[in-house]
């Protein structure tokens, strides 16, 4: 296993039941996150997502921001987390230097989303059972492709935003 959504796939074939995220009183084991991240990889396709695109995600720790990410990563996209404190400014203009094609919030973080690009969809939404999976045999992304590019606003003073990139393997050795 070379990148971290493979990482997660097999723990959920090695230990199905064993706990995998835990917020409040959300509970789930990997075969569970395996299969929320899957459907909400499924949906991320279905609103026209391909492996490449570049998404933001912002939001607070939760299951429901886990799923995003994750699923952005199993279905080929380039995800980058934002910071939970960039002013709206900010947030537009990371989204723009990224060249974002979607960007998965909160409900804490809608407003600053509001100001972004289209799609945009709640992560608590995109966690939502009920949508199709990403089909099985989807292909899995190499480890030599970027996963996640990391923006932030740059220095004290300075307007414009800075980032930097990381291929899929390094996250598996993280």
């Amino acid at each position: 296993m070379s990148t971290l959504i493979e990482a997660v796939w097999a723990r959920a074939d090695l230990t199905p039941r064993a706990g995998a995220l835990v917020d409040g009183d959300t509970e789930l084991g990997y075969a569970d996150l395996r299969e929320q991240v899957s459907r909400a990889a499924g949906l991320l396709s279905a609103e026209g997502v391909r492996p490449g695109d570049r998404i933001v995600v912002i939001g607070h720790n939760t299951v429901g921001w886990v799923i995003a990410y994750l699923a952005g990563l199993r279905l080929g996209a380039i995800v980058s987390p934002a910071n939970n404190r960039l002013n709206a400014d900010q947030f537009r203009d990371q989204c723009a230097l990224l060249d974002a094609v979607t960007v998965l919030f909160d409900d804490d973080h809608r407003e600053l989303a509001e100001h972004t690009v289209r799609p945009r969809m709640r992560v608590e939404d995109l966690a939502a059972t009920g949508h199709p999976a990403l089909a099985d045999d989807h292909p899995w992304p190499n480890a030599a492709d970027d996963a996640v590019v990391s923006s932030h606003p740059g220095p004290r003073g300075c307007r414009r935003a800075r980032s930097c990139r990381m291929p899929r393997s390094s996250q598996a050795r993280g």
